[in-house]
């Protein structure tokens, strides 16, 4: 279902979508402007009905938390792609709950988050890390060089990885040979 043209979508709209109890792609992304009428708690109580939901796309939904992240990941056990893109209450947190839920995810997008290098390697030290085959997290303030040298590591099928707008980022090994 694409509702990313929707800019006025609200909770109370959302709350509609939850009788499609088969659907396998919401994509409720904002374009240009941060999606600002949509909460966690609306989230939240929506992928408890969509259990067969493969791609989940909210990035600019500015209210979205981990709170939401987690019941996504507890309800949604065959999510591939989740856009949590800009979303900047989303924080390490949120990567544990993948990390430990999401086995089947293949695409990730955490840009513009608060996740750090400590998040990432929860993340890629997990179940997902044998599904991952793309990363986004272009513009996350606390990513180092270590969080790109895990993920290299540890998500042995990466075929994508964005993380320019990092400044943490040095490009300077971390690790001894």
């Amino acid at each position: 279902m694409e509702l990313s043209e929707c800019g006025s979508l609200s909770d109370k709209g959302l709350q509609k979508v939850s009788v499609c109890t088969n659907l396998v792609k919401l994509d409720l992304n904002s374009n240009e402007t941060p999606r600002t009428l949509i909460t966690s708690d609306a989230v939240s109580s929506l992928v408890k009905s969509l259990r067969h939901l493969r791609t989940l796309l909210l990035r600019r939904c500015v209210l979205v938390d981990d709170s939401a992240v987690e019941q996504i990941t507890r309800s949604c056990l065959n999510l591939n792609s989740l856009n949590i893109g800009d979303c900047p209450l989303i924080t390490d947190k949120s990567l544990q709950s993948i990390g430990k839920y999401s086995v089947n995810l293949k695409s990730l997008n955490v840009s513009g988050s608060k996740v750090t290098d400590q998040g990432i390697f929860s993340l890629v030290t997990a179940n997902v890390a044998k599904t991952l085959e793309e990363v986004h997290i272009t513009n996350c303030k606390q990513i180092g060089d270590e969080s790109i040298e895990c993920i290299l590591m540890h998500c042995s099928k990466i075929k994508y990885l964005l993380f320019h707008g990092c400044p943490k980022l040095t490009g300077t090994p971390t690790t001894k040979k």
